[in-house]
């Protein structure tokens, strides 16, 4: 994977009194998958909110390629975000949306054909087909979700970080987009961060893991090391342990 993408460095933030983020520092390698973990509260919302700069944090910085000072257009080419609640009632079709991923690297706001070769493989590979005229306002929690993950790789950013991915997909989908996903890192070297709830997906699924601590710190290092039945317990406030399947190919954290 070579060098890391994402520096963070001494990140501290807090709303009010309350202190959500203190002292963080990590670095996250090009190319991987990082799960983001941890207790309601304890700042995963927060933390990817940082790294994209919609929040300022009090101390510390986010270095992107070894780099704090890139512009917000710069930004914007090189990232793509997913936020957790998305917005409601947009009236414009599926496929107008879609190509509104591409505006960050557009140039002279001129659509190629190119681009509209890109709008067919998204429609193609996230199974839109069926909703493509349809207004985004108008779908399902699920449809709108996907709707939404594909839009972010319209422009085939270096980064993509997803608050909660996963919620509000059916079983199909939920495994289809995660393995499409995979394939954009993999073929790519796409960086992925994003939040998880569930523990043995993120086992499953993600090469690296950030566990955070409430009120403070974090664990970060490869999945096998930092989702250790110790540290869940602690970070979660409930005793855990870990069985494997019968076959031994997989495992499971149950409390």
């Amino acid at each position: 994977m070579g060098t890391d993408i994402l520096q963070v460095e001494g990140l501290s933030f807090s709303l009010g009194d309350k202190r959500i983020l203190k002292d963080l520092t990590f670095a996250i390698p090009t190319g991987s998958m990082v799960g983001v973990l941890g207790p309601n509260g304890s700042g995963k919302t927060t933390l990817l909110r940082l790294l994209c700069r919609y929040w300022q944090a009090e101390h510390g910085r986010v270095l992107l390629a070894g780099r704090d000072d890139y512009s917000l257009q710069e930004l914007s080419r090189l990232m793509a975000y997913l936020p957790q609640n998305l917005p409601e009632g947009l009236p414009m079709p599926v496929e107008d949306f879609l190509l509104l991923g591409l505006y960050p690297t557009l140039q002279k706001r001129t659509l190629l054909a190119e681009h509209y070769q890109q709008l067919e493989t998204i429609i193609s590979q996230f199974d839109l087909k069926k909703i493509r005229h349809s207004r985004v306002g108008d779908l399902s929690s699920g449809e709108e979700r996907r709707v939404f993950i594909a839009s972010g790789l319209m422009h085939r950013p270096k980064i993509y970080l997803l608050d909660e991915p996963n919620n509000g997909l059916d079983w199909k989908y939920h495994a289809a987009i995660f393995a499409r996903l995979r394939t954009y890192q993999q073929e790519q070297g796409m960086t992925l961060v994003m939040t998880l709830h569930d523990l043995n997906l993120a086992w499953n699924l993600c090469e690296w893991i950030l566990l955070l601590h409430p009120g403070g710190g974090c664990h970060f290092g490869p999945a096998r090391e930092v989702l250790t039945v110790e540290n869940l317990s602690l970070v979660y406030g409930v005793p855990f342990e870990r069985v494997e399947s019968r076959d031994g190919q997989k495992q499971f954290f149950v409390h």
